[in-house]
């Protein structure tokens, strides 16, 4: 007689990955929750007490599947054996992904006749070898799910490789998709998507190795309204000019979280015109700098014009030791929840006095100054810390 909100919470122990409503990949998004297919398995049989109890347990089994290649547990290694043994009608040679494609098939038939439980499946995570070597299953699977807001995708839609029927796919049949990558390669596919519109309600978008200039990303980004994370990944071809914001250009939206890494022509300039921008209605919360000429002394101008920053990260190479404190003010931030400093030796300053030690003494001198109260976590890369 337990209502079914208790009888939810309950079922979530069971199956803790079903209640997963993250955007992590498989590999990501597994820790700690067990072996995904005996969880689903024992929740399935739970399902079949009565009827309240399956109304309860249908949305923990297929809001967020997991289409796993084996069991990560002792079973594995039994089932292994009996699939592997030599039969009268079977020479042993097995193709390793044909049970997860058994599976895949199921579930697809399940959709097919199933209206109500196609429109429940909201994220289908899959490992590498699953993504890579079912892409057959998984375009008839996808090609059922109306409300998929996320799926793992493999390496050939990224690329818009137009042999792989998937992308299409998902632009005619997955227009709640959540997050979408594009690499180099697919920069007509990317343009594509400002006319075409395929996915409005993109919110986390990574753009890697493409040859774009700023106006054809802005064009792009300026279509999705309701973007939180934008990933830059070596992309040359970006300059500061793309955080312009002015009659002749159409601006960078305001994101909660921005990484930029490999982007050697994206510097402090156009950092601090963005975040300046932005300062009447801040709202990014997470920044990582990975590689970009910005190095720890520029930490402070970035602080002081971000104040609801939680989370950065830098990555740097520095040439030369870090100026006196005299010149240089400690670290300071009311917000900073979480720092990850990653200081390092440039390649070209062999011979020259190693700037890398006296970053990471300036960064434990702003901690013992007490300029950042809220700090909760922290990462360096320095074993002597």
């Amino acid at each position: 007689q337990l209502p079914a909100v208790i009888l939810t919470t309950i079922f979530t122990y069971i199956c803790p990955h079903g209640s997963d409503a993250g955007y992590l990949c498989s590999e990501d998004s597994l820790a700690g929750n067990g072996c995904p297919l005996c969880n689903t398995r024992d929740l399935a049989q739970v399902s079949k007490v009565c009827r309240k109890w399956r109304q309860a347990a249908l949305k923990q089994l297929y809001q967020n599947v997991r289409l796993e290649q084996v069991h990560y547990c002792e079973l594995e290694e039994e089932l292994w054996r009996r699939r592997n043994r030599r039969s009268f009608f079977s020479n042993g040679n097995t193709d390793s992904n044909e049970p997860v494609k058994t599976r895949m098939r199921l579930l697809y038939r399940t959709a097919q006749e199933n209206e109500e439980i196609a429109n429940m499946i909201l994220y289908v995570k899959a490992p590498f070898w699953v993504r890579e070597g079912c892409k057959q299953e998984l375009t008839l699977l996808v090609s059922l799910l109306p409300n998929l807001r996320y799926v793992d995708l493999p390496q050939a839609v990224y690329v818009a490789d137009h042999s792989c029927p998937l992308l299409s796919t998902l632009k005619s049949r997955s227009s709640q998709l959540r997050l979408m990558g594009w690499k180099g390669g697919s920069e007509t596919s990317f343009m594509h998507a400002a006319a075409d519109q395929p996915w409005k309600m993109l919110e986390i978008i990574s753009l890697s190795s493409m040859k774009i200039d700023d106006t054809q990303l802005q064009t792009v980004l300026c279509t999705l309204p309701h973007l939180q994370s934008i990933k830059l990944e070596d992309m040359t071809y970006l300059t500061d000019a793309l955080f312009d914001a002015d009659e002749t250009s159409m601006g960078f939206p305001q994101v909660k979280s921005l990484t930029i890494e490999e982007c050697p022509n994206l510097t402090m300039k156009g950092i601090k015109q963005y975040l300046t921008i932005q300062s009447f209605s801040p709202i990014l919360a997470e920044l990582t700098l990975t590689n970009t000429g910005i190095i720890p002394d520029h930490l402070n101008s970035i602080l002081s014009i971000a104040p609801v920053l939680k989370k950065l990260s830098i990555t740097a190479a520095v040439s030369k030791p870090c100026p006196p404190v005299s010149q240089l003010r400690h670290i300071s931030s009311t917000s900073l929840r979480e720092l990850t400093y990653d200081i390092s030796n440039d390649d070209s300053s062999k011979g020259l006095t190693a700037g890398a030690p006296s970053y990471y003494t300036y960064l434990a001198d702003s901690l013992c100054s007490g300029t950042l109260p809220s700090l909760r976590k922290m990462s360096v890369n320095e074993a002597r810390f």
